[in-house]
């Protein structure tokens, strides 16, 4: 017993030296491959270093890579849905080779997300989140390749209400776009595009917009634009999929020029609420004469109809044209009893927009008193909100009013027109029940 061997040692020399070799150089790419991983943008390591780590009591949300200098997130919050390049006429605008992030742009960035919350954000927590997101701007120029190494991970970290009315911002990256505003420059500007250029998120796409509008006006404006054509094509075929699109309809509107109404009008027989009020939008009552069309349009839906009568009625004091086309539905009795009740709202003085908007700031606008809102099925959402009318659109409503009754037989028309006209008195009395009113 004391003579045997291990069994090992029956192999041959020459080939346990093979055997040793194969293991070492399997060896060696494992460590390279891991090397290689480690520094990749999907690792998620945590080295424990770095300039002012994130407090202990502080949990990341969302986070970048685990090199060094940035301590481990948490899986995301939010994702978002992502585009090839438009085309290679509109590559993103990379000026050079950015240099790599320094550890301590990472770690502010790191830190803006590091924020966690229930409910209430605290005197403390807010302040100390507004130091850290003046401390990585203050950098300036140096700080763009971490915020351009955060966005480009497509991670996000939803503040909610509490947060944005504490931080002053609706999330991480909404936070980062105002930080490559306040930089400026053309690096910041050229980070800015490449997210415009990759987004598929309506909110995102016009958020963007206006940073680089703000940045240089006029200058991407049609990147926009095509941004939101874009993301238009992708959500229409999966409208219950994707996110509220009303604010690409604000970027078509705002940024869109006299393009802006072939867009529209294209896009209204999927959005068949979102069109036409957007098309009502347009500077110089540019979107009547689609609207008319619409309305009057025998092969048009009963929807596209509706609104568009709705978006008429709402530019009857702006356009003669309007004002004409609906009289002349109205005495053709081509204005169905669900159009007269929808416009009602719009008669005592009231308007109709987009609920979601990106463009206009709506605190507390759920609570104004008579709001009435609309989300239809197929993921549109809008609003009525009633108006203070002067005693001049008291006037004209009241003499559209007036008009309408003396051209249409229809009881549900009539019904509705005098109702509006006793709302319109509460607005001015004495207006309201002067001669002829």
């Amino acid at each position: 017993m004391a003579d045997q061997k291990p069994e090992s040692s029956s192999v041959p020399v020459a080939r346990r030296r093979r055997l040793r070799a194969v293991v070492l150089v399997t060896g060696g790419i494992a460590l390279l491959i891991l090397a290689l991983w480690r520094l990749s943008p999907f690792s998620l390591q945590n080295t424990g270093a770095g300039p002012n780590p994130a407090s202990e009591s502080s949990t990341l949300a969302v986070g970048v890579s685990g090199e060094r200098g940035v301590a481990t997130p948490e899986p995301p919050t939010t994702t978002h849905a992502r585009l090839a390049p438009l085309n290679t006429a509109t590559a993103p605008v990379r000026p050079g080779i950015l240099p790599e992030p320094t550890p301590e742009s990472r770690q502010w960035v790191s830190n803006l997300i590091a924020i966690r919350f229930d409910g209430e954000v605290s005197q403390e927590q807010a302040s100390a989140w507004k130091t850290n997101l003046d401390s990585l701007v203050a950098m300036g120029s140096s700080a763009i390749p971490a915020i351009r190494e955060f966005l480009d991970r497509n991670l996000d970290l939803d503040f909610g209400k509490a947060g944005k009315k504490a931080l002053g911002y609706e999330s991480a990256r909404s936070a980062l776009f105002d930080g490559l505003t306040q930089i400026g420059g053309p690096e910041a500007i050229a980070a800015l595009v490449g997210v415009l250029q990759v987004t598929a998120d309506p909110r995102e796409i016009a958020l963007v917009a206006q940073h680089l509008e703000q940045l240089e006006p006029g200058v991407h404006q049609q990147e926009a634009v095509g941004a939101a054509r874009q993301a238009l094509d992708i959500s229409g075929a999966s409208k219950l999929e994707t996110a509220d699109v009303a604010p690409l309809f604000e970027v078509l509107q705002k940024y869109g020029g006299t393009m802006a109404v072939a867009d529209l009008e294209k896009v209204t027989d999927k959005w068949n609420y979102y069109g036409p009020i957007a098309l009502a939008q347009l500077p110089d009552a540019a979107g009547v004469p689609s609207l008319v069309r619409m309305a009057q349009d025998p092969e048009a839906s009963s929807t596209i109809k509706d609104a568009s009568i709705q978006m008429l009625i709402q530019l009857s004091d702006q356009s003669p044209e309007a004002r004409a086309a609906v009289l002349k539905q109205a005495k053709a009795g081509a204005i169905s009893d669900f159009a007269w009740r929808i416009v009602q709202p719009i008669l005592s003085g009231g308007q109709v927009g987009l609920l979601n908007s990106a463009f206009d700031e709506r605190d507390g606008f759920e609570f104004l008193p008579g709001l009435r809102t609309t989300s239809t099925s197929d993921n549109q959402h809008f609003y009525s909100a009633p108006g203070s009318p002067g005693p001049e659109v008291v006037q004209d409503r009241m003499n559209l009013i007036n008009e309408l009754l003396a051209v249409t037989k229809d009881p549900t028309a009539k019904e509705v027109l005098e109702e509006s006209k006793a709302s319109l008195a509460s607005h001015n009395p004495q207006l309201a029940l002067s001669p002829g009113n």
